[in-house]
């Protein structure tokens, strides 16, 4: 699974009130604990119940429901952001992209911070066929903004990844890293992304490539996209999240760890 499983990416997600942030990243229960969920938080009167229903019946493909409850949640006086991530992953999972996109472009415009918001534009932006956008969405718009935000966005997405040229091109790139010539390192990156938008360990190297440059917000932006892709668990990856924990703390987008 890409595009961030709840499980594994936490980058950015610190904007979003802790109940609903520690919902998103659970592991979904079973048929049999999903029934109890449902029983459970049915019967309680906040926004926040409401919006977890409306997350996990969004994540099984009942997306009458979860409209039902994200339209339940907003009454309950929910945030509109966080309803709109919401109604923004609920039509995610049922690959309405025209919607997906309008929810997650809104958030992003008006919380530039909410880095999880800007990814899942991205993956929306990538996985969107061109004909199911044609006339309704700006995608233009899209990809101004995602790039203003730092993100590097393929002239087109390719019908068909190829991860061996992908990671050939990566492998360049990391030899100029090598040899100090870091321009030459991030044209290879870019590159290695063209060719597979999935491939993390291409993101990985456009991180570092656009660390030694000086382009914070770039670097920011491919490390998001590097965690979103599930790369493996290892030393490296939870030093990206750590750089990016501490990152956010900097900015002032969360407040410091005990």
């Amino acid at each position: 699974m890409v595009e961030g499983s709840r499980a594994r990416y936490a980058g950015g997600m610190a904007v979003i009130a802790l109940p609903l942030l520690l919902w998103l990243l659970a592991p979904a229960p079973d048929a049999a604990g999903w029934r109890a969920h449902v029983e459970a938080l049915a019967g309680a009167e906040d926004a926040e119940s409401a919006l977890r229903l409306a997350q996990g019946f969004g994540q099984r493909g009942d997306r009458a429901a979860a409209l039902r409850w994200a339209a339940e949640a907003e009454l309950r006086g929910a945030q509109p952001l966080r309803v709109a991530v919401v109604r923004g992953d609920i039509a995610f999972a049922a690959e309405d992209w025209v919607a997906a996109l309008s929810n997650y472009l809104e958030v992003s415009q008006s919380a530039p911070a909410m880095a999880y918001a800007q990814v899942r534009l991205w993956h929306s932006l990538r996985r969107a066929p061109a004909d199911a956008l044609a006339d309704t969405v700006d995608v233009a718009r899209v990809r101004t903004f995602l790039t203003r935000a730092g993100y590097h966005v393929p002239l087109t997405f390719p019908a068909t990844p190829d991860r061996a040229g992908a990671l050939a091109a990566t492998a360049r790139g990391h030899a100029a890293l090598t040899r100090g010539e870091t321009p030459e390192a991030i044209s290879a990156f870019y590159r290695a992304i063209a060719l597979d938008p999935t491939c993390p360990e291409a993101w990985r190297g456009l991180a570092t490539a656009e660390t030694r440059a000086g382009h914070a917000a770039a670097a920011r932006a491919a490390s998001h996209l590097f965690l979103s892709l599930d790369p493996p668990d290892t030393l490296d990856t939870r030093r990206v999240r750590t750089i990016l924990v501490d990152d956010a703390r900097r900015r002032g987008l969360e407040k410091a760890r005990p």
